[in-house]
């Protein structure tokens, strides 16, 4: 009778812990098309760059060129994918002061044409947008992690 109880017992506990462990699950960083256009200050876009690192869970190792009108950063990923995170204004600056943000392309790329990380890339450019909308006309923002 005590074995007959134990087993009820622990095939109990086993059910109640396999029921709960969908309400423990974590839910995936937001994405985003890519590439993605955001209207964002131009000077912003290596802290946005630099915040979106964690989320894509990658590295930036060097900046390929940077103009007036591109950037275009070499990352690796954590799992050892090389790539690019670039950003293109669209229209050159008006100069006006009063004008915040303007319009930026955002585009990640990362891996080989064959087997490209396209979730990564999302989440890169999620959290590139995020940082830029955070951080359009101030000087600095929370980020709010």
């Amino acid at each position: 009778m005590r074995q007959m109880f134990a087993k009820r017992a622990s095939s109990f506990a086993i059910c109640s812990f396999l029921i709960s462990l969908p309400a423990c699950v974590i839910l995936p960083p937001p994405t985003a098309p890519n590439p993605s256009t955001v209207s964002g200050d131009w000077n912003d876009c290596l802290a946005a760059a630099d915040y979106a690192m964690t989320a894509g869970e990658c590295a930036v190792i060097a900046t390929q060129s940077q103009t007036d009108r591109e950037l275009v950063l070499n990352i690796r990923s954590v799992a050892d994918d090389m790539g690019t995170l670039s950003f293109t204004k669209v229209q050159p600056s008006t100069g006006d002061p009063s004008k915040v943000g303007e319009p930026i392309v955002v585009e990640a790329f990362l891996g080989i044409a064959g087997s490209r990380d396209t979730t990564r890339e999302q989440r890169l450019v999620a959290a590139v947008i995020k940082r830029l909308r955070q951080l359009q006309g101030v000087e600095w923002a929370p980020t709010g992690d």
